[in-house]
């Protein structure tokens, strides 16, 4: 277990390593950050003062392990675009609204998925299994914004029992978590349902049922453990689209999170916010990748033994 958990890790360091080396250079594939952070009439003291100090003027490799020293330390800099601003703290404070409607996106995307996709699985061309379907068709083929509008259009204007936009209280959530979990609710029921059909046609549930085991116990200890690894595999996956891909949402609900942010600042150019911003989200996303392995040891034994 300990040599499986090692092997993970140094994937999971070697994959951050790559991953800064791609956002350092492809911020500097838009043009020279000098070009940015001066004006048009600068004379090129000022500029040769600028790089001097921004530490542009060294070798490209120098300029990276400076970056990546700097990264460590959570200092990235001050925003461009919002000058005296830290753009690690810029973004962590925006982040932290963004985490928090992506967890109660994911709760509501799991809970609802893992209930239809089961049930789903179990009676199969039923009214229920047709209903699962049509959940995961509109899901995955309806726009977000639309849904958020339609949403709006509804609970907000029309019945007047959620608010329009905003942050704050537990009604806030409510229509962006479900708009942005939707789409996911379809994709992960449709693993679900596969992967329970393929555990309810194995050798040792029909082993269970001819011993007189219940139906439920069946479906819930046999059948829905053994399921899980698909599923399981999308949920790493599915929290860091929650977290990366709520930009959509955020602008339809007027939600503070780090989706408004990302698209101001690539707009504006803002290289220090861009970088933290890329830096975050790689991070979250290979180590939820992480913990989503170490699981995989805990559920079923043969992948740590191999």
């Amino acid at each position: 277990m300990g040599k499986y958990i090692l092997k993970r890790l140094g994937q999971a360091i070697f994959t951050l390593f790559a991953m800064s080396i791609i956002v350092f250079f492809l911020a500097r594939l838009s043009g020279d950050p000098a070009d940015t952070l001066l004006p048009a009439e600068a004379t090129q003291e000022h500029r040769d003062r600028m790089m001097a100090l921004w530490g542009l003027d060294r070798p490209t490799h120098i300029q990276y392990f400076l970056f990546v020293g700097n990264a460590v330390r959570g200092d990235f800099g001050e925003s461009l675009r919002l000058p005296g601003r830290d753009a690690f703290n810029l973004v962590m404070v925006r982040m932290s609204k963004t985490a928090e409607l992506a967890l109660v996106a994911m709760l509501f995307a799991i809970l609802l998925a893992l209930v239809i996709g089961v049930f789903s699985a179990v009676y199969k061309n039923s009214p229920l299994d047709f209903f699962g379907k049509l959940i995961a068709i509109l899901g995955q083929s309806l726009p977000h914004f639309w849904i958020g509008i339609v949403l709006i259009w509804i609970f907000a204007v029309n019945l007047r029992i959620l608010p329009t936009s905003g942050y704050g209280t537990w009604k806030h959530f409510v229509m962006p978590a479900i708009v942005v979990g939707w789409f996911q609710v379809a994709a992960l029921m449709r693993l679900v349902r596969s992967a329970m059909f393929e555990a309810l046609d194995s050798e040792y549930v029909q082993l269970a049922r001819v011993k007189g085991v219940s139906p439920m116990k069946v479906i819930w200890k046999h059948c829905f453990r053994n399921a899980l690894i698909p599923p399981l595999t999308y949920a790493g996956i599915m929290l860091g689209y929650l977290v990366v891909g709520s930009i959509t949402t955020e602008i339809v609900f007027s939600w503070p999170g780090v989706g408004v942010l990302v698209l101001q600042s690539v707009l504006a150019r803002d290289y220090a916010v861009v970088q933290a911003i890329s830096i975050v989200f790689g991070t979250i996303i290979i180590a939820v990748n992480f913990l989503v392995d170490i699981l995989y040891a805990f559920i079923d034994p043969r992948i740590r033994y191999h």
